[in-house]
């Protein structure tokens, strides 16, 4: 998806809901490798659910990607389960990097990782961070850590802002340099993989600024020419 947009737009969504029970139907695929973990739909449930016990981990990958100037909005559902301080996390991730096979993009700070999400590992501590492609930083632990409980997640992320929020408290929101110009896909990593379900997940692009603006320049001609008229 490139160029200007004149209205947001759900590029993914899925509540895994009446499908089959197939990673591909919802439009997602599972990292390869040997570390035991994986993600499968749980058709009974409606959930995406991490597979594989103790320290089985993997990724869960979005198998399309979106490009959107505007930025985008990431809206979850999901339990993480697991009280020690093995890794959970997901977000939007640069769709040139390669997914590895069970480390994750995020809280292991994985060159050329270029991407910003959601994290309960880093520092013991949940919270926004940003992996540069080269090292992460926090942007916000100011919502507090998450419970075992099902919670809900909000991010917004544009060239120059952020804002997240979890289970519908006021957002906190700052500003930040973010490369709007790359194309993304949703991901996301569970260590103690059988600890991680996702109930809900939508990917929404925003309209580039300029969007809006000649919108409503436009609204505005066509108002002087009824006016005139």
């Amino acid at each position: 998806m490139t160029g200007a947009m004149s209205q947001a737009a759900v590029v993914y969504q899925s509540d895994f809901t009446g499908v089959a029970p197939t990673l591909a139907d919802v439009g997602l695929v599972k990292s390869a490798g040997t570390a035991s973990g994986s993600w499968a739909i749980d058709a009974t449930n409606d959930q995406l659910d991490g597979l594989g016990a103790v320290n089985g981990r993997s990724n869960v990958s979005t198998i399309d990607s979106w490009q959107s100037d505007g930025g985008f909005t990431l809206d979850a559902t999901f339990v993480w389960a697991d009280t020690s301080p093995a890794r959970f996390d997901f977000g939007l991730v640069d769709a040139a990097y390669t997914i590895s096979a069970s480390n994750a993009w995020l809280s292991s700070a994985l060159t050329d990782a270029y991407g910003v999400g959601f994290s309960s590992t880093i520092g013991a501590t949940d919270g926004l961070f940003f992996n540069n492609g080269t090292s992460v930083s926090a942007l916000s632990t100011a919502q507090g850590n998450i419970a075992t409980t099902t919670q809900t997640f909000s991010m917004t992320i544009t060239d120059t802002t952020w804002s997240y929020s979890l289970n519908g408290a006021t957002a906190t929101t700052g500003t930040h340099t973010f490369d709007t110009s790359r194309s993304y896909r949703f991901t996301a990593h569970a260590q103690s993989n059988d600890q991680a379900t996702f109930d809900n997940i939508t990917v929404t692009a925003i309209p580039e600024p300029g969007t809006y603006a000649l919108l409503g320049l436009g609204g505005l001609a066509y108002a002087l020419r009824r006016r005139r008229a």
